[in-house]
């Protein structure tokens, strides 16, 4: 958009000092166009390791491709803080890499689970080293990271939300439900976490309770987009077409032209 284009002007300006340019490349908000890449593709050849990084930090929010196209050197940088961006990044990717590169990533994501076993004492760290060894696919491992960081601070919700997708994703759901619920308890001023509950409910087969939930939470947070949603779709799927149907023309007229809504609407028409 707009906005990124200043960005990467900003980011691209060699008069400006690299902590600012660094910034300007990580506010940039995907998905990137030409502009973007190519303003992160040169931040990446910048002989300070502050662009380097955050060029590197941005491709986190890259496409599949679009890092694998870039991939090349920041595995195997001289200094360290780039190789250890570009272990997060390429976690997912890892099996996609070419060899000398997958070599590469072997030695960083040694160095990365280092780097913050160092800081283990810390929650973001443990938190940090949690979501690696999801992208490395060792859920049980991410596991035991959430646990001990939540000994360390357990009234911290977005641990605790962490921890329950993590346990969602090791299958372990009624533990999942209670962390999610934690997390939701702690903090219910965030939608994000009523929301991922109501949708953790629902999956469980939990129904009529996750409706009850986003129901009061559409009342809380009206202007919310995926509560909205969730609560259309779930009273379609109870059967109640008419109270779907209202929630359906209400998102439609906050949120308008919306492809998803639009389909929402004709599937609702049919019954």
């Amino acid at each position: 958009g707009m906005g990124n284009q200043a960005l990467v002007r900003a980011a691209m300006d060699e008069t400006f000092p690299a902590i600012g340019r660094a910034t300007a490349l990580t506010l940039l908000a995907p998905p990137y166009s030409d502009l973007e890449t190519g303003a992160i593709a040169a931040a990446l050849d910048d002989s300070d390791p502050l662009m380097r990084t955050a060029a590197v930090r941005a491709l986190q929010l890259a496409s599949a491709e679009t890092r694998l196209h870039m991939s090349a050197n920041t595995l195997d940088d001289p200094v360290l803080s780039v190789r250890l961006a570009a272990a997060r990044v390429y976690a997912d990717l890892r099996d996609l890499l070419p060899a000398s590169q997958a070599r590469a990533f072997g030695q960083a994501a040694e160095e990365y689970r280092a780097a913050n076993t160092m800081l283990a004492n810390t929650p973001e760290a443990l938190a940090s080293l949690g979501n690696f060894e999801i992208t490395m696919g060792d859920t049980n491992l991410a596991v035991g990271y959430f646990e001990k960081a939540m000994q360390l601070e357990p009234g911290n919700a977005f641990l605790r939300h962490s921890m329950g997708l993590v346990l969602v994703r090791a299958g372990q759901r009624d533990e999942a439900l209670i962390q999610l619920r934690e997390a939701y308890e702690l903090e219910p001023s965030n939608p994000r976490y009523v929301y991922v509950y109501g949708v953790a409910l629902n999956s469980l087969g939990l129904n009529d309770e996750a409706l009850t939930l986003l129901q009061e939470a559409r009342q809380q947070f009206p202007k919310d987009f995926d509560i909205g949603w969730a609560v259309a779709t779930m009273l379609r799927d109870a059967g109640d077409y008419e109270k779907a149907r209202s929630v359906a023309k209400e998102l439609n007229e906050q949120f308008p032209g919306d492809a998803n809504i639009t389909a929402l609407r004709e599937s609702l028409i049919q019954n």
